[in-house]
Order: C-alpha cells, then sequence, then structure tokens
C-alpha cells in the first residue's frame, strides 16, 4: 500500500517541486516521525543476505551513498528506511554553501539525476561532534574531500584532507571514504598518483585508531588511473574501492538535448551510468587484492541490480538515485528480488561477490 501511495500519488506530487526543495522537506518531515520509527518497519532481513564489511556484520548489502545525508542529521530516518549502513557526507574541512542554486535536476525519462551540489555541508567540526555525541548503533561511513570554497581556493589539498580526517578518526564509524572524484568542484578527478601517494601516506600516518579506509572512484576516470589508484591502495594497506561516482557523460540519454543544455554540468547519477559503474567494479575487482573490498554504487533500483554488482565483484552496494524513483520501500522491495535471486542459483551474498570472474557472465545469470 505504501509503495501504490508513493508511485501513484505522492511521487506525481513531489517531482512537480525542485528537487532539493523536496529531499529537504520530506527529510526534515521525516524528523517529526522518530516516535513511531519502532513502529516502521520497512527494513527486511533474512540469513543468505548477511555480509561483512570492513569486518563488521550487516543485515543486507544495502546502504545509502554519500550526497544524501551530508550532515549526518538522519541516521534514525535511513535506518527506519532499511538501509543497513549509510555515507554520511562529502564533508569539508571548511563548511561550504556548495554551488548556486538551482545544482539538482530530475531526468526522468533516463530515470536518472544531474547535481552539481557543490560539497555544501556544515564542516567537518560540527558533523563530527555531532557524531561523536550521539548515540548511534547503526553503521555509518564517512566520506571526506577537498573544500569546495569558490571565494578562496584551496592551495594545499593534502592539508585539507588531512584535516578532516584528524576531526574523525577517533570516531566509531565504519570506515572512512576518501573521495576522489567529485565532479562538482573545480579540481575534479585528482589526475596526480603523486599527490594521491602522499595522502594516502600522510593519512595512514595519522590513522591512529586503523579505521578502515576506502578510495572512491569514478567512471569517468581512465584506466590507467584506475590501475594508479588501486596500487596505491595496495601500497598503502587500505581496505578497499567505492566504484564509482557520478558522471560527467551524457552519452546516449533519452533526454532532449535541449533540456540537457539548460540544466548545464554536473555529475549523472542513476540508471544511465550503471553499466559504466559496473565495468569499474569488474576492473578493480580484478586489480585488488583478496581480502580487499568493494562498495558498488550507481544505477541500482532493483534486487537484480544488486545481484549484477555483487556477482561482478562488490562486497556491498550504495544507492541513492534509485531511493528517489522507486519511494520508501526501496530496499524491502530490493532485498525481497536479490533473496529470491540468490535461492534461485543457490547462494548466499558472501558466496555470489566476484563469481563472474570463474568463468560465468551475466548472461549465466538471467
Amino acid at each position: 500500500m505504501l509503495d501504490l501511495v508513493y508511485q501513484k500519488i505522492l511521487k506525481p506530487i513531489f517531482f512537480c517541486f525542485d528537487p532539493e526543495f523536496i529531499h529537504d522537506f520530506t527529510m526534515s518531515s521525516f524528523l517529526y516521525l522518530k516516535p513511531i520509527y519502532p513502529l516502521i518497519n520497512l527494513g527486511f532481513s533474512h540469513p543468505d543476505l548477511q555480509v561483512k564489511l570492513a569486518g563488521k556484520s550487516l543485515t543486507s548489502p544495502i546502504g545509502l551513498a554519500s550526497g544524501f545525508d551530508k550532515n549526518a542529521l538522519y541516521l534514525d530516518s535511513i535506518k527506519a528506511l532499511g538501509f543497513a549502513f549509510e555515507e554520511i557526507g562529502s564533508v569539508t574541512r571548511y563548511p561550504s554553501i556548495g554551488n548556486p542554486k538551482p545544482r539538482l535536476f530530475r531526468l526522468i525519462e533516463d530515470e536518472g539525476l544531474i547535481n552539481r551540489m557543490g560539497l555544501n555541508n556544515l564542516g567537518i567540526e560540527s558533523i563530527s561532534q555531532r557524531l561523536l555525541m550521539s548515540k548511534h548503533n547503526f553503521p555509518y561511513g564517512i566520506n571526506i574531500a577537498k573544500t569546495n570554497n569558490l571565494a578562496q581556493p584551496i592551495d594545499n589539498e593534502i592539508e585539507d584532507i588531512l584535516a578532516s580526517f584528524n576531526y574523525v578518526k577517533d570516531l566509531q564509524c565504519l570506515y572512512i571514504a576518501i573521495n576522489l572524484s567529485c565532479p562538482n568542484t573545480k579540481s575534479g578527478i585528482i589526475q596526480e598518483g603523486k599527490l594521491i601517494n602522499d595522502l594516502l601516506k600522510e593519512i595512514q600516518q595519522a590513522n591512529s585508531n586503523n579505521l578502515p579506509i576506502f578510495l572512491k572512484l569514478s567512471p569517468d576516470t581512465s584506466p590507467d588511473l584506475v590501475e594508479t589508484f588501486v596500487d596505491l591502495g595496495i601500497r598503502y594497506n587500505v581496505q578497499g574501492y567505492i566504484c564509482g561516482n557520478t558522471s560527467v557523460s551524457r552519452i546516449n540519454l533519452k533526454t532532449n538535448s535541449s533540456l540537457l543544455t539548460r540544466y548545464g554540468n554536473g555529475g549523472l547519477s542513476g540508471k544511465p551510468i550503471k553499466q559504466a559503474n559496473l565495468n569499474l567494479v569488474r576492473s578493480v575487482y580484478k586489480l585488488k587484492l583478496a581480502d580487499q573490498e568493494i562498495i558498488g554504487c550507481g544505477g541500482i533500483f532493483t534486487g537484480s541490480d544488486v545481484f549484477q554488482y555483487l556477482i561482478a565483484g562488490a562486497n556491498v552496494v550504495q544507492a541513492y538515485t534509485g531511493l528517489i524513483y522507486q519511494g520508501p520501500m526501496f530496499t524491502q522491495k530490493a532485498n525481497h528480488k536479490l533473496l529470491k535471486l540468490l535461492n534461485k542459483y543457490d547462494l548466499t551474498v558472501e558466496k555470489s561477490i566476484g563469481i563472474l570472474h570463474d568463468g560465468f557472465s551475466f548472461s549465466d545469470f538471467p
């Protein structure tokens, strides 16, 4: 019933308004529902869905991607929506208002989004204090990135990101993600291998609590640079890789080109980038160490999408745009479908990870 109400009534209304306004409105509204969260059971658990990430057990492989809860305000709400974990951020050293509005656009025909939010957030000091004082047991990662200051660009990227890391290194978080690939800032994808080498060296020296580190990669990154990033991840003993991020590509979209021109630049998410990020997962799986992990992200709308990411090599996945289009029943529907597929092929989540690399192909799992 809730799914029908969302698809037939709420979604058509929501999609008449600016996407950023609707996001802020709905999430703020969720805060008033906290007293009834125990009565809302949108999650779905089963032993075959359980998986480990960074040594911690999760109830399912479906998490919420960064960008949705930038300031760590909605952990209770996200748990109530049935996600197994979330990634907070991206968070930067200094507060940022981000890019000028409007900066978030729906591509309804393509079931995608374009965003050029520009890393708007309250800053690492405020957010880390909120998390330090909270009593959450909901698993979360924190995505840290270079400050996007339009008025005064940051000169020293390493110092800027390292300062953010020092704020969060004592938190009880699942992992820290280093964002190497945000297309919505002036720096874009960090191209220099030496810069990443020096950054990881500094971070691991400061990582006194041995927090798991993930590198967030982009589907737009060249194969050579992907190999460089993975090599550096191995050298500096990172836990794994997030594959991937939004894309600046506009290839093969159904949306009218004049509308795309009006929307302008920004990162594309949703169904149009699924294949590119799946390819990134497969590439990184072949390059990484056996005990390193992959978080798959991009175009995940159904349990079938989750399954494809798992067999391609992802340990878990993250969704964002899929939640916008599918609604509050997203995780429950996706986990139900995923469980059916696992049962069909006599698999668990853990057993399914990377089996495409054992001589199978996607066509073996229709």
